[in-house]
Protein backbone atom coordinates (compact mmCIF):
# COMPACT_ATOMS: atom_id res chain seq x y z
CA UNK A 1 0.00 0.00 0.00
CA UNK A 2 2.79 2.41 0.86
CA UNK A 3 4.54 1.62 -2.40
CA UNK A 4 1.60 2.73 -4.52
CA UNK A 5 1.18 5.90 -2.45
CA UNK A 6 4.84 6.67 -3.00
CA UNK A 7 4.48 6.09 -6.75
CA UNK A 8 1.45 8.37 -6.93
CA UNK A 9 3.24 11.04 -4.92
CA UNK A 10 6.31 10.83 -7.16
CA UNK A 11 4.15 11.27 -10.26
CA UNK A 12 2.35 14.25 -8.72
CA UNK A 13 5.66 15.91 -7.90
CA UNK A 14 6.61 15.72 -11.58
CA UNK A 15 3.50 17.56 -12.76
CA UNK A 16 3.60 21.24 -13.72
CA UNK A 17 2.20 23.56 -11.06
CA UNK A 18 -0.65 24.73 -13.29
CA UNK A 19 -2.00 21.14 -13.58
CA UNK A 20 -2.18 20.42 -9.86
CA UNK A 21 -5.67 21.84 -9.47
CA UNK A 22 -6.98 19.42 -12.10
CA UNK A 23 -5.36 16.51 -10.31
CA UNK A 24 -6.76 17.69 -7.00
CA UNK A 25 -10.28 17.90 -8.49
CA UNK A 26 -9.93 14.41 -9.94
CA UNK A 27 -8.73 12.87 -6.68
CA UNK A 28 -11.29 14.76 -4.61
CA UNK A 29 -14.18 13.74 -6.91
CA UNK A 30 -13.00 10.12 -6.86
CA UNK A 31 -12.77 10.07 -3.05
CA UNK A 32 -16.26 11.55 -2.67
CA UNK A 33 -17.59 8.86 -4.99
CA UNK A 34 -16.05 6.20 -2.79
CA UNK A 35 -17.68 7.73 0.30
CA UNK A 36 -21.09 7.78 -1.39
CA UNK A 37 -20.73 4.11 -2.28
CA UNK A 38 -19.99 3.32 1.37
CA UNK A 39 -23.08 5.29 2.43
CA UNK A 40 -25.23 3.43 -0.10
CA UNK A 41 -23.96 0.09 1.16
CA UNK A 42 -24.67 1.14 4.73
CA UNK A 43 -28.20 2.20 3.83
CA UNK A 44 -28.79 -0.96 1.83
CA UNK A 45 -28.05 -3.02 4.94
CA UNK A 46 -31.47 -1.89 6.13
CA UNK A 47 -33.24 -2.86 2.90
CA UNK A 48 -35.86 -5.47 3.66
CA UNK A 49 -35.47 -5.10 7.40
CA UNK A 50 -39.26 -5.08 7.76
CA UNK A 51 -39.79 -8.12 5.51
CA UNK A 52 -40.25 -10.51 8.39
CA UNK A 53 -42.49 -8.12 10.34
CA UNK A 54 -46.09 -9.26 10.71
CA UNK A 55 -48.83 -7.24 8.99
CA UNK A 56 -50.18 -6.24 12.40
CA UNK A 57 -46.81 -4.94 13.60
CA UNK A 58 -46.17 -3.18 10.29
CA UNK A 59 -49.57 -1.45 10.47
CA UNK A 60 -48.82 -0.35 14.04
CA UNK A 61 -45.40 0.96 13.01
CA UNK A 62 -46.86 2.85 10.04
CA UNK A 63 -49.52 4.39 12.25
CA UNK A 64 -46.94 5.40 14.86
CA UNK A 65 -44.72 7.02 12.24
CA UNK A 66 -47.70 8.92 10.83
CA UNK A 67 -48.72 10.16 14.28
CA UNK A 68 -45.19 11.27 15.14
CA UNK A 69 -44.87 13.18 11.87
CA UNK A 70 -48.23 14.84 12.37
CA UNK A 71 -47.32 15.87 15.92
CA UNK A 72 -43.87 17.08 14.92
CA UNK A 73 -45.21 19.29 12.16
CA UNK A 74 -48.15 20.60 14.19
CA UNK A 75 -45.78 21.70 16.98
CA UNK A 76 -43.44 23.24 14.46
CA UNK A 77 -46.21 25.39 13.04
CA UNK A 78 -46.91 26.90 16.46
CA UNK A 79 -43.33 28.07 16.84
CA UNK A 80 -43.06 29.46 13.35
CA UNK A 81 -46.12 31.67 13.76
CA UNK A 82 -45.55 32.80 17.35
CA UNK A 83 -43.83 36.18 16.96
CA UNK A 84 -43.69 36.69 20.73
CA UNK A 85 -41.61 33.57 21.21
CA UNK A 86 -38.36 35.43 20.49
Amino acid sequence: MLLIRKKVWEEIKLLPEDKLNEIYELIHFFRLGLQKNKEKKSIMNFAGIWKKMSEKDFAALSSEIGNRRKNAFSERGKFETDINRY
